[in-house]
């Protein structure tokens, strides 16, 4: 589009215009006449100067305005007289280095973008914008703060993602709204009160961070000095999902069992740490516990108290001991990667994770569980765990292989379609009168009876004193 033309009895009821784009378009002072105009996106024109949109607006009713990806370099303190605004972004707006004093006036103002922008510093007075609810400066040239940003009482949302941005203000943790501060990719090293932290140097998690009453998550990924966490954790009283993977912490403070709305707690790969709190069971909300890659020896028996938790990841727990006995009261669980005696009570169990675990035993209570999954079965399991009377319902998937449908015999091409005829085959390997057994690359059985494939890969049979062994 290079020109528009709008009769001017319509240019006054005009209250949405959006230009988005429109890089061809040779003018756009016809805005001046948009009286009524509420929501203006002239984004990506490559625009120089918007000071006549300003002065046409200042007593408009404006409430959004997008000019990200333009050429401006500056703004006039104009800015400050669109106080009806709600919305502003200056996006990928390079070649902008700063923002005039006058845009802290704007009292309505939520939202306010500057992401892939040049501003170096933001307003001192950025804390007058009251209502601002959403700040977002990712991969901007900002480098500091200004104290006054502890100021924002309503600010849910701040994203300094891979900005460069040193350190946070002191008084940070009076922010007491924020519930979401994306760290990632910045260079921050001494504060951690973030919901994405990644691949930083983050040495310390200062107590203040647990003033954030409203925060509801907290990830402190790839933190890899990390060695501690607050020990009034608890007071974050509104946290939801708390992620603290690849770390060197070794416990995790008692206070955190207070956290009643916690949900998901991952600690994968935090490989010193070697207990969980006794009183885990007071997370009355917990949803998945993930302690994958840790050194834990056992899990406190209080975990039985969870009703609402349903994925248990105990992979690569080289160390652990043993699991309480009482385990089968998680009526909840679905998916665990440890096996206790009394497996078969978890009615609602579909996959078991044993990849890379020392389980050399399946409980025979697993044949009362219907359409299981067994992931990452190895040869020191038991061989007669495929043999269970009701077998027809459990599906073997080898360690990072991917089932196949289709199933033959590499020699003689032949099916096995149901439990009969896995019976019969089992029958020839133990009298070892199989014929074309020994080529047997995958099985499957498909009983008709629940229209349920059963899947059973073999990389190949070892012949030994038993003339039937899995591996894979």
């Amino acid at each position: 589009m290079v020109e528009l033309h709008v009769p001017v009895g319509c240019l006054k009821r005009i209250t949405y215009l959006d230009l988005c784009q429109c890089k061809r378009l040779k003018s756009v002072s016809f805005i001046k006449d948009l009286e009524s105009l509420e929501f203006l996106n002239v984004s990506g024109l490559h625009l120089k100067e918007f000071k006549n949109i300003i002065l046409c607006h200042s007593n408009s009713n404006l409430q959004q305005l997008d000019f990200g990806g333009n050429d401006i370099e500056n703004l006039p303190s104009s800015i400050g007289n669109l106080h009806k605004l709600v919305n502003l972004s200056f996006s990928w707006c390079e070649k902008l280095k700063s923002l005039p004093g006058s845009i802290c006036s704007l009292q309505h103002l939520r939202f306010l973008y500057l992401y892939t922008c040049g501003i170096e510093e933001l307003p001192e007075d950025i804390g007058q914008l009251e209502c601002l609810e959403e700040l977002d400066l990712s991969d901007s040239e900002i480098k500091h703060l200004p104290d006054s940003i502890c100021k924002l009482k309503h600010l849910k949302t701040l994203i300094l993602c891979g900005c460069k941005v040193c350190k946070l203000p002191e008084n940070f943790g009076q922010i007491d709204s924020l519930n979401k501060l994306d760290l990632r990719f910045c260079k921050i090293r001494d504060i951690p009160s973030s919901i994405f932290v990644t691949s930083t140097k983050t040495r310390d998690v200062p107590s203040s961070i647990c003033k954030l009453k409203h925060l509801k998550y907290l990830h402190l990924s790839n933190c890899s000095e990390l060695e501690k966490l607050p020990e009034n954790l608890g007071d974050l009283e509104s946290l939801d999902t708390l992620w603290v993977t690849s770390t060197k912490i070794r416990d995790i403070p008692p206070s955190i069992c207070k956290l009643k709305h916690l949900k998901y707690l991952n600690l994968l790969q935090c490989f010193e740490l070697e207990k969980l709190p006794e009183n885990l069971g007071d997370l009355e909300s917990l949803d998945t516990l993930n302690v994958t890659s840790t050194k834990i020896r056992d899990v406190p028996s209080s975990i039985c108290k969870l009703k609402h938790l349903k994925e248990l990841y105990l992979s690569k727990c080289s160390g652990l001991e043993k699991l309480p006995e009482n385990l089968g009261d998680l009526e909840s669980l679905y998916r665990l990667s440890k096996l206790p005696e009394n497996l078969g009570d978890l009615e609602c169990l579909v996959e078991l994770d044993i990849t890379d675990t020392p389980i050399s035993h399946l409980p025979d209570s697993i044949s009362l569980l219907k359409d299981l999954k067994i992931v990452g079965y190895e040869r020191r399991i038991d061989p007669d765990a495929i043999l269970f009377q009701e077998q027809q319902h459990i599906t073997f998937a080898p360690k990072r292989r991917r089932a196949n449908t289709e199933a033959t015999t590499s020699n003689a091409g032949d099916k096995v379609k149901d439990g009969g005829s896995l019976m019969k085959l089992c029958e020839r390997l133990e009298r070892g009168t199989s014929g074309s057994w020994r080529g047997i690359l995958k099985l499957v059985l498909n009983p008709c009876s629940k229209h349920i494939i059963i899947i059973l890969l073999l990389t190949f049979v070892v012949i030994c004193n038993q003339f039937y062994s899995l591996h894979s």
